[in-house]
């Protein structure tokens, strides 16, 4: 099993690298994408709610995160939603974290929460692909750098093909 794929994943410390194409490697195929969409997120925030979007969003990431500490993969805060690259070994547990984030949403701000899985295998199925690279920010702080269409692949059938797992 690969779980450490994105924890021994190299890092660039050079920024004048960050697009050379050797600096990425794809996920591995049995790694899932999971997404989350406050919907109707845009008029919510017209209404102030700004700051209940992001927390709602914000606690998928946390919630995943806090799963299994030593595993690190990589996550993208979108403010309405999120975008978690994670191994099959806590595919299971994450989905239970999605299912009762977006419970709370609709029991404590009355926003609905779309929340969705696909795998790597079937992003490359429908054509899309993910590669990824690690930047080091500083001492401490390492940023995933994601490339490719299928992030925005598996956003667009959580919108469009909205089903809980």
């Amino acid at each position: 099993m690969n779980s450490n794929f994105y924890k021994d994943l190299k890092y660039v410390t050079d920024f004048s690298k960050i697009m050379e194409n050797n600096n990425y490697i794809k996920i591995p195929s049995d790694w899932f994408v999971l997404t989350s969409d406050v919907k109707d997120s845009t008029n919510a925030i017209e209404k102030g709610r700004y700051k209940d979007v992001n927390f709602i969003s914000a606690l998928c990431i946390i919630g995943i995160l806090n799963i299994d500490r030593e595993l690190d993969f990589p996550y993208i805060f979108g403010g309405d939603g999120a975008s978690l690259i994670i191994p099959p070994i806590l595919l299971e547990a994450s989905k239970k974290v999605l299912l009762e984030a977006s419970k709370k949403a609709k029991e404590s701000f009355n926003l609905e929460l779309r929340v969705g899985v696909i795998s790597l295998r079937e992003i490359e199925k429908r054509g899309s692909f993910i590669e990824i690279t690690k930047f080091k920010v500083s001492k401490d702080y390492k940023q995933a750098i994601v490339r490719g269409n299928g992030l925005e692949l598996a956003e667009e059938l959580l919108k469009k093909e909205y089903e809980t797992f």
